[in-house]
């Protein structure tokens, strides 16, 4: 089921709901890969606005037009019911991709852009401190008693992590 179609279920109020599952969970070491997934999945569904900085929501009331004599009277608008129920579903998706332990972090986010923020600002600073230990370990790496396939793939991985933090080896 696409988001779209998810949405229109959701706006109906349906009662089965089957979120889009992706095949990672964000944990204290993958937040780099994570993202570079999420973003390409929101944006595929035409979510990613929700998470952008210059998104401003609608606002909760509009003024209704007014006649000579009367003052304008405040009307729910639709437009943020809706941009509403779009932003709960992305909250409760990134919820759904995110590990319990992580998930504790963001627990009092609201809107799925200050959970999107809160992550940002949690791994920038931790991706940093993460990229100088591996590079240190793979500098300091030493054969030693491995073998060759084990030794070559212990700096495979180690450089693949050094990727997921967004420095290229």
């Amino acid at each position: 089921m696409s988001l779209n179609n998810l949405l229109l279920s959701a706006s109906n109020n349906s009662t089965t709901m089957n979120f889009p599952t992706l095949p990672i969970k964000l944990n204290h070491e993958n937040y780099y890969f994570w993202r570079k997934t999420m973003l390409p999945a929101l944006e595929d569904f035409d979510l990613d606005s929700l998470i952008h900085q210059d998104t401003i929501p609608p606002t909760h009331i509009t003024p209704e037009p007014t006649t000579e004599k009367s003052s304008p009277t405040p009307v729910p608008n639709p437009a943020h019911a809706t941009w509403k129920k779009k932003d709960k579903l992305v909250l409760l998706w990134l919820h759904s991709h995110i590990s319990e332990n992580v998930l504790a972090y963001i627990i009092a986010c609201t809107t799925s852009r200050s959970t999107w923020i809160a992550l940002e600002e949690l791994f920038d600073a931790q991706s940093s401190a993460r990229a100088d230990y591996l590079k240190t370990s793979l500098q300091d790496l030493q054969k030693g008693s491995l073998t060759m396939i084990d030794y070559i793939a212990q700096k495979r991985k180690l450089a693949d992590y050094l990727a997921e933090c967004g420095y290229i080896v």
